[in-house]
């Protein structure tokens, strides 16, 4: 009997599978899986077991592998135009859905299928996405060291423009001049702890250093 784990299971082997066609499986695989889970809440309601819970859910994972197997359709161009739409679309449908919404992977992988296609796609349709995922990343409050730097190897323009910018403005007040050109001019130097804490919200944050912990104590004494 079909469960979330053999689902799981075969939309992580199409993601690393090399054959050709990968997107549109894994996409077929998930379609089948949100088939089931309708298929049986019918039946649920039918039988009056409202309160049960469906023996598969399309959860956030699952949507996040078809991502994942769109961003190593290494393929022709043809093909990777084709899973970059289906990415994208499945992205959307996350942002949309309160079943399984986007997490901090879904975004790692997003940015990731955005800057391995970039050149099939082209710059100015994969940089829209990219602006398009980062400021929901934002929103959402998931922004991960990760995802940084996965934004930064897919457009250093898209992260000195969302990352960068942004938080020299915001920290115009209490930076030295010289720190914020080399911020400017060097983007590796920002980590999650440069930039606005909301950002960040709802991802583990890194445990402070001594050195910071005592800081922290000093100001409160």
């Amino acid at each position: 009997r079909p469960s979330n784990t053999s689902f799981v299971y075969t939309l992580g082997a199409w993601s690393r599978s090399t054959l050709e066609g990968k997107a549109v499986r894994s996409l077929d695989v998930f379609r089948r899986m949100k088939d089931f889970y309708e298929s049986e809440r019918r039946l649920m309601a039918q039988r009056g077991l409202t309160s049960t819970t469906p023996n598969v859910v399309p959860t956030t994972l699952a949507a996040s592998l078809i991502i994942n197997a769109c961003a190593f359709s290494n393929q022709s161009e043809e093909e990777e135009r084709a899973a970059f739409q289906i990415g994208l679309s499945i992205f959307r449908e996350m942002r949309a859905s309160t079943h399984y919404p986007p997490d901090s992977r879904t975004y790692f992988w997003f940015f990731q299928m955005c800057g391995r296609l970039l050149q099939s796609v082209g710059p100015y349709v994969a940089t829209q996405a990219l602006s398009e995922g980062f400021y929901d990343c934002c929103r959402r409050g998931l922004v991960t060291n990760g995802i940084l730097g996965r934004l930064r190897s897919a457009s250093p323009e898209v992260y000195v423009k969302l990352v960068v910018r942004p938080t020299l403005q915001s920290q115009a007040a209490r930076t030295s001049p010289r720190r914020s050109a080399t911020l400017e001019n060097s983007s590796k130097m920002l980590q999650i702890s440069d930039l606005p804490e909301s950002w960040s919200r709802n991802t583990p944050q890194p445990a402070k250093s001594k050195e910071e912990a005592r800081g922290g104590e000093r100001r409160r004494g």
